[in-house]
């Protein structure tokens, strides 16, 4: 899911009850109806006022998911809860430069055709390095492939953990495109 909200870096998160949810409804035609607190506190905290509020309601949520690997991911995502008539759960990874995050979104239709979200932080785990991603434009031989649901990354045939590509550093910048691993696409295959 690489909804860019989910994928913004906080430093409050650390801070967020457990219990808490960022919840999003979607009409029949995947445009953003509603949004709660939380999405609104989120996208203000990471310095991203167009998430908010007032530039999300109305627009189509897939205007919000780059790369056409996870936007197919997404649209498929989609259309199983669509035709599903039971509440789907799936695990993902909202990281931060120095926390993983390890949340769930909780998905199902409403009366209307509409769906309903809600993505909640399960736990989290720091980092030992600082760890920043940045989308590359262009493909190269130091770019890596990042999963938009799990954030683990290909490196020669095998997806990893990004810590495991930095040891030994304090900080580093990974240039990324971003893509799905066969783990994450099993997971929505098997809905």
């Amino acid at each position: 899911m690489n909804i860019l909200i989910l994928k913004t870096a906080s430093k409050q998160d650390d801070k967020k009850s457990l219990n808490d949810s960022v919840i999003y409804e979607l009409d029949g035609n995947n445009n953003i109806v509603a949004v709660n607190q939380l999405w609104q506190s989120f996208a203000l905290e990471n310095n991203a006022p167009e998430l908010s509020h007032d530039s999300v309601i109305g627009k189509p949520l897939l205007q919000y998911i780059s790369g056409n690997i996870t936007k197919r991911f997404w649209e498929t995502f989609l259309e199983k809860v669509r035709l599903s008539n039971a509440v789907i759960h799936l695990n993902y990874r909202c990281d931060a430069p120095d926390l993983r995050r390890f949340m769930q979104i909780k998905a199902y239709r409403d009366a209307c055709d509409g769906l309903h979200f809600e993505s909640t932080l399960l736990r989290t785990e720091p980092r030992s390095s600082s760890i920043y991603f940045k989308r590359s434009q262009q493909r190269s031989a130091d770019t890596k492939v990042r999963c938009s649901f799990c954030n683990h990354i290909l490196y020669k045939n095998h997806w990893v953990e990004a810590e495991s590509l930095v040891e030994g550093k304090h900080s580093v910048t990974l240039e990324v495109i971003y893509g799905i691993c066969p783990n994450c696409q099993g997971s929505l295959d098997a809905l």
